[in-house]
């Protein structure tokens, strides 16, 4: 038999007479059934939920409604955009810059262009502050966006699938040698005689040509070109001529100092498109012009190949000399100027020891009717600074001279930024001004004015030119004569 359970303790009955739950202290509760109600913070008594308070709420609840959804509306019609489920973006491709990974001794860095400063005014009140409604002179093909050098491939990839090419002394000239590195199978199909091209500056004459293997029926090509130079100018400003000559258009253009530029257009030979970038070089009294080709169809799989090309072409050696032959002139011991040889000296203006001037003019040949045309002329002024010199009163006096030549200086239209001197002279402002005569045949001329504060003297070194439009090549033959007139100024004998 089981074991006896265990005895249960006698349950106590519920005693009616058990105390109840306190009330809260205050006015004894009513009888009956109570309405339920909500406490608010802020407020002593609580808020029975009876039914006018219910509906009012109610009304309440349903205006706020409408001012929330009324004010979404506002911001949508201000322009506030709506949420957006959030998307989680694809890791974007690693984008390699060809200039950047160049560093290496077979194939130099590509110098970064040198962005010199505005060296305006810097506590002189004498100097008047430019209006913020002019601008700085714009240069042809500043509308041209910069050309990048974006590439898939790295510098140890395209070297893995191309070839060093090395070229020295060319035709005795050691200034024309230089390398490049093109994809692997592409051939030399032929040097051009230099002696017998004699670097015509009317012609210019290829160096060397490369082409690439068959694709089908296309090829690929690597052309290099030289030229001498007839006039002082930068590598850009001869890029952007030679593009206006052939009827080129450019679809980027970026410069590397004043002696490398690159641009990329579209050429049709032989009924076949071709997508070229280009290299500009100038080197001296010689510039030279490496192209890479490639048809249309095949460019994007030959892009890659066609940047590093491009960027890997340099010249083995640095021909420091001036773009053409260059006379001198001295202001007695005072100071001494360099000039082009193309240009031609007028005679000086000596006031004093304290005050002077000279002239430089690029004239144009004489025609059938034995007629020059002035093309160009550079004024270049000294006053010494022990003798009271304030820029506004340089400015009368070479408005004095300005009138007494029959020309009317006009309103200021730019400013510009010139290279600094070589020789440590201060660059104060420059700025471009309107320029007309009395016929009105100068209609839209300029002139160029740039301050500069040596030791002992101020010079002012002026530039009147014909508009841009009217011939470009001329107005960038002025402009480089202009500063590098500018920057070989100099103190001294």
């Amino acid at each position: 038999m089981p074991e006896n359970p265990p005895k249960q303790p006698p349950q106590k009955r519920p005693n009616s007479q058990a105390k109840k739950p306190a009330l809260p202290q205050g006015k004894p509760a009513k009888k009956g059934k109570s309405a339920p109600a909500i406490s608010i913070p802020g407020l002593k008594k609580p808020i029975p939920l009876t039914m006018p308070v219910m509906i009012g709420a109610a009304v309440v609840g349903f205006v706020l409604f409408i001012a929330v959804v009324g004010l979404m509306g506002a911001g949508g019609m201000m322009g506030a955009a709506p949420a957006k489920p959030v998307v989680q973006e694809a890791p974007k491709e690693q984008i390699i810059t060809a200039e950047t990974d160049m560093e290496d001794t077979s194939t130099p860095v590509v110098p970064v262009p040198i962005e010199i400063p505005y060296a305006g005014p810097q506590g002189e009140a004498n100097v008047p502050v430019l209006k913020p409604e002019i601008e700085a002179i714009k240069r042809v093909g500043d509308e041209i966006p910069p050309l990048k050098r974006e590439v898939k491939s790295t510098r140890d990839e395209f070297y893995a699938r191309s070839d060093l090419y090395e070229f020295e002394d060319l035709q005795g000239d050691k200034y024309l040698a230089y390398r490049v590195r093109l994809p692997k199978g592409w051939q030399n199909v032929g040097e051009v005689d230099l002696q017998a091209m004699q670097l015509n500056n009317r012609l210019l004459g290829v160096v060397t040509y490369f082409v690439s293997p068959p694709n089908l029926d296309q090829r690929s090509s690597f052309r290099i070109k030289a030229q001498k130079l007839a006039h002082m100018t930068s590598a850009r400003d001869w890029l952007l001529q030679y593009a206006l000559s052939n009827h080129y258009t450019l679809q980027a253009i970026s410069d590397y100092g004043e002696d490398r530029a690159e641009t990329i257009y579209i050429v049709t030979e032989l009924d076949v498109s071709y997508v070229v970038r280009t290299a500009v070089l100038i080197n001296g009294p010689r510039v030279m012009i490496a192209e890479y080709w490639v048809p249309n169809d095949i460019y994007q799989d030959q892009k890659d190949n066609q940047i590093w090309s491009v960027t890997s072409f340099h010249l083995k050696y640095k021909d420091d000399a001036p773009g053409e032959e260059l006379k001198r002139f001295n202001f007695f011991d005072i100071a001494t100027v360099d000039y082009p040889e193309s240009w031609e000296l007028q005679k000086g203006d000596i006031v004093s020891i304290e005050q002077m001037n000279a002239s430089i003019v690029n004239i144009q040949d004489k025609d059938s009717k034995g007629k020059s045309r002035l093309l160009g002329r550079i004024d270049i002024y000294l006053f010494a600074n022990n003798a009271g010199f304030s820029i506004d009163s340089a400015t009368r006096y070479i408005q004095e001279k300005v009138t007494a030549d029959s020309l009317i200086l006009g309103d200021q239209v730019a400013f510009f930024t010139p290279k600094a001197n070589k020789n440590g002279l201060e660059m104060l402002q420059s700025k471009v001004y309107k320029i007309n005569n009395a016929d009105n045949t100068f209609q839209d001329y300029q002139y160029w004015i740039t301050v500069m504060r040596g030791k002992n003297y101020h010079f002012v070194v002026c530039l009147l030119q014909p508009p841009r439009p009217y011939n470009f090549y001329n107005w960038a033959r002025n402009l480089s004569a202009y500063e590098f007139v500018m920057g070989a100024l100099r103190e001294g004998a």
